[in-house]
């Protein structure tokens, strides 16, 4: 089955924004793959029936919803780990935010985090931009001298 699941973070009663743009974008990816696109959220009371349903506006076909401390790592991991297992979700998804962050390093090791972050991260995306292909120092410096250069140019001045 190619279904994904969502992990959807909440609080005081109100779904985290970056969460709705994840199942946004699970459906949509699910969708390509011919799949749905599944969402798990963990609390208490504050996890009525209204606010699960409300996930069906941004594309999710089933809510997974789990009584436990919401904005911890180990038990989402752990809910998550049982719905995968039992329902067979091909993939996962989780949002942006340090929680997300930490349930991806949680639950696919350090590794995978730091292939992520180098993936996200600006200035490390640039500098391997820049060393491709450099066989020497002297390239690899000329080309950053370049660089450096055309983004003075690009800066308008004023007198």
């Amino acid at each position: 089955m190619a279904d994904v699941l969502t992990y959807v973070l909440h609080y005081q009663g109100a779904l985290n924004k970056n969460s709705l743009g994840t199942v946004s974008e699970g459906a949509a990816r699910a969708a390509e793959i011919g799949g749905e696109c599944h969402a798990v959220v963990v609390g208490g009371d504050d996890l009525t029936d209204e606010l699960c349903s409300s996930l069906g506006a941004y594309g999710a076909k089933k809510v997974f919803r789990a009584v436990g401390p919401e904005g911890l790592a180990h038990p989402i991991v752990d809910v998550m780990a049982t719905v995968i297992d039992d329902h067979g979700h091909a993939y996962a998804l989780f949002g942006g935010g340090l929680l997300g962050f930490e349930i991806a390093r949680y639950a696919l090791g350090p590794e995978a985090e730091f292939k992520r972050r180098l993936n996200d991260d600006r200035v490390i995306a640039e500098a391997l931009e820049l060393s491709a292909g450099a066989e020497v120092e002297n390239d690899l410096l000329r080309r950053a001298g370049a660089r450096r250069a055309a983004k003075r140019e690009d800066v308008p001045h004023t007198t």
